[in-house]
């Protein structure tokens, strides 16, 4: 998945190929994919104001933990 067409089937050596190997995993791609998906959701229930006011400490809680996650 992350690995060029000439690097397919070749271990990668050190810390290299641990980050490749957690990377290409498929339990990393899927957490990788409900948290966007996830985020999503939380992005559509911030728009609505009653929602908002009653879940928006949790709402917040939940955006920094995917910024986080993603690094910003």
């Amino acid at each position: 998945m992350v690995r060029p067409y000439t690097l397919k089937g070749e271990s990668l050596p050190g810390l290299r190929g641990r980050a490749a190997g957690i990377v290409e995993d498929r339990r990393f791609t899927r957490f990788i994919t409900v948290l966007i998906l996830l985020n999503a959701v939380t992005l559509g229930l911030e728009t609505n104001d009653a929602l908002a006011a009653r879940f928006g400490g949790f709402l917040h809680l939940f955006d920094v933990f995917v910024l986080g996650v993603f690094g910003d």
